[in-house]
């Protein structure tokens, strides 16, 4: 236990995002010329422009395109912009406790769009004039409908018996991708319960946190899993940033949840193991730019940490800021090989090790300069300090001393 967790690389063979940065000047040109219907279609190709190819009209004015579990269904006219999504048809039995949620949804999260009830079908919808859609509108118009769409459905289908309207279309993995998954899930489930009861020993309550926190950014980027399980892994990783929590709370409700993991029915498991299509990609595009202002808080920590020999503190801290960048990214190839080198060079290192292998991991992307094999897994002027203070990691800088 005076070791870093174990590592699993993504079962996602390309963590890139489908936006195409370099179009979006294009759009905003097209939009300054008042070419809005143009700067609105430009919108749709720098989101997924295969998609869009795909699954659109010769005219490029209407578009059927899957995403996930429903089907967005756009329409640009000379006047007007329109989006549809079929979300969930009523359930034979009580409806109110679904309708009341929708409701709920209505007046919060959704800013833009609205959940409208049809002969007896939900759709999230949105209809404006194209010369108030400018390009960011439009784009969180799509993401706003297709992140709840696809984030609640499973949600509402397993608590209310809503009615699905469409078959996600989906790609499977092969059943030996699956039966090493499940393996290998459990066994993260189990490195994390062993890490709570060790810190709990040591009288360090507090990198319960650390440890909960990491465990589960590292099960969504080592599985990506969807359905109803990504839906539980949002909502823990949400509560455990939660302020409006204390941390007694936040810490009891990630064992808990840590707890239910460790119970999880693999055929429900095994159902939210795949590749959906996506229209709209779930993450932020990364760029060096965003990452570093991303990395900012948590490397300052980390060099605080690091500069003091608190090292437990640093080794989770810089742990934890590597998956929370991955939680947050979809990754360029460039940034994620440095990342995951770091990774599987720091597993099973001591704390004195793993900080210098993240150390040099901030450094190359403060710099911009990547040179994987440059890490260096001991220096002799650095020892373990696992009596470190009783509150540490990343914890520490979110609550303080």
């Amino acid at each position: 236990m005076e070791t870093i967790i174990s590592y699993d690389r993504s079962l996602q063979t390309s963590l890139k995002s489908s936006l195409d940065r370099d179009h979006w000047k294009y759009v905003m040109d097209q939009w300054d010329q008042k070419n809005h219907k143009a700067a609105i279609l430009g919108t749709l190709d720098y989101i997924n422009r295969e998609a869009v190819n795909k699954y659109g009209n010769p005219e490029k004015t209407e578009f059927k395109i899957p995403h996930g579990s429903i089907i967005i269904e756009i329409k640009i006219t000379d006047t007007e912009f329109i989006v549809n999504a079929p979300f969930l048809g009523l359930p034979e039995g009580p409806k109110v406790p679904l309708l009341r949620q929708i409701a709920q949804l209505n007046f919060h999260p959704l800013k833009l769009s609205n959940v409208a009830l049809e002969n007896d079908r939900l759709t999230f919808e949105y209809k404006g004039p194209v010369d108030t859609c400018e390009p960011y509108k439009v784009y969180d118009i799509l993401s706003e409908i297709t992140y709840y769409a696809d984030n609640h459905d499973d949600e509402f289908i397993k608590k209310f018996n809503a009615k699905r309207l469409y078959d996600p279309e989906v790609i499977f993995y092969d059943a030996q991708t699956v039966e090493k998954s499940w393996e290998r899930f459990n066994a993260i489930v189990k490195e994390c319960k062993d890490y709570i009861v060790h810190f709990e020993t040591k009288r360090l309550p507090y990198f319960v946190w650390d440890i909960v926190s990491i465990t589960l950014r590292k099960i969504e980027y080592y599985l990506s899993p969807q359905g109803f399980l990504r839906f539980e892994l949002e909502k823990n990783v949400n509560d455990m940033m939660n302020q409006n929590l204390n941390i007694n709370d936040k810490i009891n409700r990630g064992k808990e949840f840590i707890e239910k993991l460790s119970t999880y029915d693999r055929k429900s498991f095994e159902a939210d193991l795949y590749k959906p299509v996506i229209f709209v990609p779930y993450k932020t595009s990364s760029s060096l730019e965003n990452v570093k202002k991303s990395l900012e808080s948590n490397l300052s920590r980390f060099n605080e940490e690091y500069n003091r020999q608190d090292l437990l503190g640093a080794a989770f801290t810089g742990l934890y800021a590597i998956y929370d960048l991955f939680y947050i990214y979809d990754m360029q190839d460039d940034i994620r090989i440095c990342l995951e080198t770091a990774l599987e060079s720091s597993q099973g290192k001591t704390y004195s090790e793993a900080c210098t292998i993240y150390k040099s991991t901030f450094d190359q992307i403060q710099s911009g300069n990547f040179n994987n094999n440059a890490f260096v897994t001991s220096r002799s002027d650095n020892k373990d300090n696992n009596d470190a203070r009783s509150g540490g990691g990343f914890f520490k800088k979110i609550f303080g001393n």
